[in-house]
């Protein structure tokens, strides 16, 4: 079987950043791999996030909530690690 850990969080976002989060999430999904994923699994874990339909009032708020193998843990930390370079962008 394997060991699975509760990867939940959020990022604040403004108008303007929300769009480059959806690319850095685009962009893993589309490009990351070192062979630890097949095409279906990556797809699984990126769906784990969710962007609001409209931003209400001066922060759009991304959320991500799955149960994913530990293992693939680097995975998500190289990706909200590039989330958390773009300017203006808080995170929790």
């Amino acid at each position: 079987m394997g060991k699975y850990v509760s990867a939940r969080g959020w990022l604040e976002c403004n108008e303007s950043t929300i769009n480059e989060v959806k690319k850095i999430r685009d962009d893993f999904t589309a490009n990351y791999n070192e062979g630890l994923m097949d095409k279906d699994k990556l797809e699984l874990y990126q769906s784990g996030w969710t962007f609001p339909e409209k931003q209400i009032n001066w922060t759009a708020y991304v959320f991500f909530g799955a149960d994913i193998r530990e293992y693939h843990l680097d995975y998500m930390k190289k990706q909200l690690s590039e989330m958390a370079g773009i300017q203006d962008i808080d995170y929790d």
